[in-house]
């Protein structure tokens, strides 16, 4: 189920990337964009089924992280020390590697 999961959220990133780009975005490859900022990209776009997608797929990474902090955190998963970030980052990093040279 980690192993899923962890793959669940690198394809997101990649699909969110490449919509990005579509979209003449650029944001962190780790960034999830808050309604805030959602609401200001539709504003500065004119391609509304771009930015479903777009939208779609943030809420399912935001789903899909939370998800995997609730049953792999030290915690119960509501408190994203920046030592767990970094520990799930990291294993996002070795997954990506792994898949790199298989």
């Amino acid at each position: 189920m980690k192993k899923a999961l962890i793959n669940q959220i690198i394809s997101l990133r990649e699909k969110r990337k490449i919509i990005e780009a579509e979209l003449g975005l650029s944001s962190e490859n780790t960034h999830i964009f808050s309604k805030e900022e959602m609401l200001l990209i539709k504003q500065d776009i004119n391609n509304e089924k771009a930015y479903k997608e777009l939208e779609d797929i943030n809420l399912e990474l935001i789903n899909t992280e939370d998800q995997f902090f609730k049953e792999y955190s030290e915690t119960d998963g509501s408190d994203r020390t920046e030592r767990w970030n970094k520990e799930f980052e990291g294993m996002i990093n070795q997954e990506i590697i792994r898949k790199i040279y298989e």
